[in-house]
């Protein structure tokens, strides 16, 4: 039987072979600080996946259509603040508000997309709020423009018209301690979205428990409200959303009810007044302001496992061949886009677009499967090589397992949950995730000491540590795709690449410091042994 090689072998030694563990250890800190880094532009796909064009015009124009429509996004807004506004109760004495679903993406340039386009953003590609190209997917301020309504955008950010840069005639960007309902109040247009951040920037700042945060709704609803005085709601539409909440210590993007569900209100002609309406979801608002503004839908908006039939809750007193037209068209848009997945599915699978993402899901999880086969092969072999026996690799496995999970378990612990909701915004997610890192690491590092007390065992460990981080976070791309592919993943693996992160560059760092250590220690007891 052939002998074992190990690196003693190979690299006779221990001063060299603790030099090639830091060279190892730097490398690992510059690949995990390069995709932590390239992470967040690796997110969006503004081109879109899987987009069904269906171009349905409206046949029946609408009686009547409303002088003007216009949407409120108030940036951050948590439902059960939303119903203390004195906003909302006025525009609920005109209509109705119903809660909203914001889906399980709640970070606030993709739900823009959503709310504007009908469509999902697995499939939209608006994933960050950093990608300033312009969306492919279209929205009913394109199709307004399309129609030469006039269109305005009144906001704290330029992140709408980046979105949409055909359709909006005025974009003005009102510095942040300024009233963008001041501001609104003398455009004029025929659709119009007004968006004050000052509540999200409350929320961020202070959470949505704290007294800022009121502060800040009190604010908005003061200038909403006054906004509101100078509409008349017998001839135009108002509808009053947010793009999500915050919990209560400050943050948003993962799932928490909190933060998914928002407050949609409707107010003005052709809108049923009612107190009773069930929940909707947030992708039929672009499209009710389609049927409100007379307009065709957006020729991207959701259908097939959609909840468009909802629409008819909102609307009352509109013309009967008008809604039979618009249903024709929904009804259209369903078959188009039956016809579309047949054709990427094939035949013998249900037509619907979660089958086709239960399909997409099921190739990933045979390439995790294979990607986690190849990681634990080379980490085995680099057990093998260290000459360690079964019981010695397996207590390292062991160690290097528990640094691992302690680390995530201290930061739910810390963070309330292990997704983007737990981040905040970036450097108080750094300000949280580099202590958490380094704190567990160096439990571990002196638990790792006072059991081995081997120098050269813990410099090795830690290469095995960093191999592990970026081995994952290598596998994430290939897994998940560069840009990340439809659909979009689970929260948690969403999520996982910003700590893998922190997580390799702590740990390289540190087996850098362990392999120096023992290459110090060699050379020490060389030279004691000299004596």
């Amino acid at each position: 039987m052939a002998a074992r090689l190990s690196v003693a072998q190979i690299v006779p030694s221990a001063t060299a072979r603790a030099c090639i563990l830091a060279l190892l250890c730097a490398l690992g800190v510059g690949i995990a600080g390069w995709l932590g880094t390239h992470y967040i532009p690796r997110l969006p796909n503004h081109q879109g996946e899987f987009l069904v064009d269906v171009v349905d015009p409206v046949r029946v124009p609408m009686h009547s259509p409303p002088q003007r429509v216009t949407l409120v996004v108030v940036d951050g807004l948590r439902e059960d603040a939303a119903r203390t506004m004195a906003t909302v109760a006025r525009l609920a004495e005109f209509g109705q508000c119903r809660t909203t679903d914001a889906g399980p993406y709640t970070v606030s340039r993709p739900v823009y997309s959503l709310l504007s386009t009908g469509l999902e953003v697995d499939r939209s590609g608006a994933r960050n709020n950093e990608e300033t190209s312009p969306l492919r997917a279209e929205s009913v301020w394109d199709v307004a423009a399309e129609a030469g309504l006039e269109v305005a955008v009144v906001s704290h950010l330029p992140w709408w018209c980046q979105l949409f840069p055909a359709a909006f005639a005025q974009s003005i960007e009102v510095p942040e301690h300024e009233s963008v309902f001041s501001a609104a109040a003398q455009v004029r247009a025929d659709l119009m979205v007004i968006h004050p951040i000052d509540v999200d920037s409350a929320g961020h700042a202070a959470g949505a428990a704290s007294r800022e945060y009121r502060a800040a709704v009190e604010r908005v609803d003061a200038q909403a409200l006054a906004w509101l005085d100078t509409v008349d709601l017998q001839r135009e539409v108002v509808v009053l959303t947010a793009d999500h909440g915050h919990v209560d210590a400050g943050g948003h993007g993962g799932h928490q009810p909190e933060v998914r569900r928002v407050l949609a209100c409707f107010a003005g002609p052709s809108i049923a007044a009612r107190t009773d309406a069930a929940a909707i979801d947030s992708r039929i608002i672009g499209p009710a302001i389609a049927v409100a503004s007379g307009l065709r839908f957006p020729k991207n908006m959701r259908a097939l496992d959609d909840d468009l039939d909802s629409l008819w809750t909102i609307f009352s007193g509109l013309d009967a061949r008008y809604v039979e037209d618009r249903q024709r068209s929904i009804d259209d848009f369903r078959r188009r886009n039956a016809e579309a997945l047949a054709n990427w599915l094939g035949e013998g699978t249900a037509v619907s677009w979660d089958a086709l993402a239960e399909e997409a899901r099921q190739a990933r999880r045979g390439r995790i499967v294979v990607l986690m086969v190849l990681l634990a092969a080379l980490v085995a072999v680099g057990l093998r090589i260290s000459g360690r026996g079964m019981l010695d690799a397996a207590r390292s496995l062991l160690w290097v397992a528990g640094v691992c999970v302690a680390t995530a378990v201290v930061w739910v612990v810390l963070r309330g949950s292990f997704d983007y909701t737990s981040m905040n915004e970036r450097l108080p997610f750094l300000r949280a995730s580099v202590p958490t890192c380094i704190g567990v690491a160096l439990v571990a590092a002196w638990l790792h000491a006072r059991v081995f007390r081997d120098p050269a065992r813990w410099a090795t460990d830690q290469a095995m540590v960093t191999l592990v981080a970026v081995g994952l976070a290598g596998a994430h791309v290939l897994a998940f795709g560069w840009p990340l592919a439809f659909p979009v993943p689970h929260r948690t693996v969403l999520f996982f690449p910003f700590l893998a992160a922190t997580f390799g560059v702590v740990h390289g760092g540190l087996g850098i410091i362990a392999a120096l250590r023992w290459a110090r220690w060699t050379q020490v007891s060389r030279a004691v042994a000299l004596r």
